[in-house]
């Protein structure tokens, strides 16, 4: 049975959206990026007949992520895909030199992260999304533009989703490293140093 983190006082309609994210960007959103989410999301997490493709398909990306997570194949093409896209945005955001992002510091250890994190932290997770969030900041491109019915929402807060966490009992050691991410109080600089540990 999934487990699910509620935030308090929130509850959603039943037209909410879904997301599916591999628990690394979670981890990512939440301790380097200050708790916002770009997120693509869909109405339906498996959206059967729908004009989502593949790549729009919560139902599908949870399956991608998956079966090789539980196996730990790192060569696995798609999670060596979310890799390259977790790198950009830490290209994007962080930046080394110049940026005055509060990380930049620790670019080459959030590049490292991305790129040699254990494939365990690629474990799906679903997002539950207020539609309202979808509604007044979601964007209608790639597969949307040709009737999918895909959003992006680039800046989702946590107090917009709900959080649920299915199967981590088959992941007992990731169970752990996630319940202490989500529940012990972490500094930032201390969640990033944990994260390294699983490299």
């Amino acid at each position: 049975m999934p487990s699910i983190a509620l935030p308090p006082n929130v509850t959603f309609p039943h037209d909410a959206y879904c997301s599916t994210q591999p628990i690394i960007a979670w981890c990512l959103n939440h301790y380097v990026y200050s708790g916002t989410h770009y997120t693509w999301c869909s109405r339906y997490f498996f959206p059967y007949k729908a004009k989502n493709p593949k790549s729009s398909s919560p139902y599908q990306i949870f399956q991608d992520l998956y079966q090789p997570s539980y196996d730990g194949d790192q060569w696995d093409s798609f999670i060596r895909q979310k890799r390259l896209n977790l790198r950009v945005g830490v290209d994007k955001i962080v930046q080394p030199g110049a940026s005055t992002h509060p990380f930049a510091h620790r670019y080459k250890d959030l590049c490292d992260i991305c790129d040699r994190i254990d494939a365990s932290f690629f474990w799906p997770i679903i997002y539950l999304i207020n539609q309202a969030a979808v509604t007044s900041r979601g964007q209608s491109l790639n597969s949307a533009l040709l009737g999918s019915d895909e959003r992006l929402v680039p800046n989702l807060r946590e107090d917009e989703f709900i959080l649920i966490l299915h199967d981590l009992d088959r992941q007992s050691p990731l169970a752990s490293d996630f319940v202490n991410l989500i529940n012990n109080g972490y500094s930032q600089n201390d969640a990033i140093d944990q994260l390294l540990k699983r490299c």
